[in-house]
């Protein structure tokens, strides 16, 4: 859609940026962005209006990161607005002679920021803007003399002449640290969408903050940090509700990055026929991880809602020319994913391996792959797929066991144990914390 934007708002921009990103020290600017791209606005302007040269990168360049590298090598090239996927290739020492380090886009790679910045020789801004706010929006800015100090990297604050609300569904400003839609006003606000009147009135809206003026509705979610930097938390549209729970995509990944050792990370959905929708998790290391040990990550910081069924290694995220992630390339989950960590103990009674059976059916895996010792939730087991379990067992059985005696014992050879050869004494769950937490489940099941 075509987006119309004013002269005085790409002006307001270009000067904010030229300031900012110290443009005045500069000689030599790279244009990344292809020219279908509104990024390229920004990198040819500021180039023409701060009086550097800009050098353009061609698509044989841009397709090959040591290409780039050796073209920021020989142009000497000071500034540079690199999109986080691509850097991720990249070998940050062939930044070393820049002033200006700039990603924008997605979400930074945490791990090629700090190295960055630890060679103490340029400063590093991330940038944000929707094209509908003439590109740039917000603007967080570390030196080069200072620390990276943060778990997870602001978009910052608002650039010159433009303000910036975080709202709820009904418009009310939250308070700090609460998440909520970020929404822009200002000299960058864009006039509307060329000859789309409806979606116009939709996203851009007379605000209530300030008379006569236009805020834009971006659908992002973000939050304001006690220091006054802006968050970036997800999309609205990356909002998804999975059995009753309402679930934020970015920061699910996001948390997965804080993990030491993981490179990068990215999650979504994935849509098993007939059993719903499920969290997939994709991750990249240099080290060889296990689901058992980032499922444990995850269950001690996020609700047990959060935590993806599947986790997928592989050796890279796959990017599209632009620097985006390749979805459509990612690998789908196919039964239960990367290697549990757990070794594998074959069945040793008739009973173990009735259980495996029906386990196998439930989860789509070979019954072959699953070892007692497996635990049911790294195997791939979620809420549906636990209540179809335990319902076939309750059947097959002759029994009326709770969902939540899988809490309590997990994987076969428990479960075994508990099932035939348990003290009928003693037959109560005891676990307090367990038994509330699955019927805080079970409620949000229903909602």
């Amino acid at each position: 859609k075509g987006v119309m934007i004013e002269h005085r708002n790409i002006v307001n921009t270009i000067l904010s940026q030229i300031e900012i990103f110290n443009l005045n020290n500069c000689k030599n600017s790279l244009q990344f962005a292809s020219f279908s791209f509104d990024a390229s606005v920004s990198e040819i302007f500021i180039s023409l209006l701060s009086g550097t040269s800009l050098h353009i990168a061609t698509n044989e360049v841009r397709e090959n990161p040591k290409n780039l590298e050796e073209f920021i090598i020989d142009r000497r090239i000071d500034i540079a607005t690199i999109p986080p996927a691509y850097l991720r290739y990249m070998d940050v020492n062939s930044l070393e002679g820049m002033v200006s380090l700039i990603t924008a886009g997605e979400s930074p790679d945490y791990g090629k920021v700090k190295e960055y910045l630890e060679m103490k020789k340029g400063d590093y801004f991330n940038a944000y803007g929707p094209t509908e706010t003439s590109i740039c929006g917000t603007i967080f800015k570390i030196g080069k003399e200072e620390d990276l100090n943060c778990t997870s990297l602001p978009i910052g604050k608002p650039i010159h002449n433009v303000n910036l609300y975080v709202v709820d569904n009904e418009g009310g400003i939250v308070p700090k640290e609460v998440v909520g839609e970020i929404c822009i006003s200002g000299y960058g606000v864009a006039r509307g969408y060329l000859n789309k009147p409806e979606l116009t009135k939709e996203k851009f809206i007379k605000t209530m903050y300030v008379k006569e003026e236009t805020l834009y509705k971006t659908g992002d979610l973000g939050y304001w940090t006690a220091e006054g930097n802006i968050v970036f938390v997800g999309r609205k549209d990356d909002q998804v509700k999975i059995n009753g729970y309402r679930i934020e995509l970015e920061e699910v990944a996001s948390k997965l990055k804080e993990k030491s050792g993981i490179k990068q990370s990215y999650v979504t959905v994935f849509n098993k026929e007939n059993e719903g929708k499920e969290l997939v998790a994709y991750v990249t290391s240099n080290e060889k991880l296990q689901s058992s040990e980032l499922r444990k990550y995850l269950v001690e910081r996020l609700p047990r809602y959060m935590v993806p069924t599947y986790f997928i290694q592989i050796d890279e995220l796959p990017i599209t020319t632009n620097g985006k992630i390749d979805k459509k390339s990612l690998l789908l989950p196919d039964g239960m994913g990367m290697n549990t960590g757990i070794e594998y103990v074959a069945p040793q009674n008739g009973n173990e391996e009735n259980l495996i059976k029906i386990l196998s059916n439930q989860l789509g895996i070979d019954s072959n792959k699953i070892g007692v010792l497996d635990n049911f939730f790294d195997l791939g087991m979620n809420s549906i797929k636990l209540m179809k379990f335990i319902n076939v067992l309750n059947q097959k059985f002759d029994l009326e066991i709770k969902p939540v005696v899988l809490f309590q014992y997990p994987n076969i050879k428990e479960l075994t144990h508990y099932l035939f050869h348990k003290d009928e004494e003693n037959e109560d769950l005891q676990d307090e914390n367990i038994t509330q937490e699955f019927e805080d489940m079970l409620d949000l099941m229903e909602e």
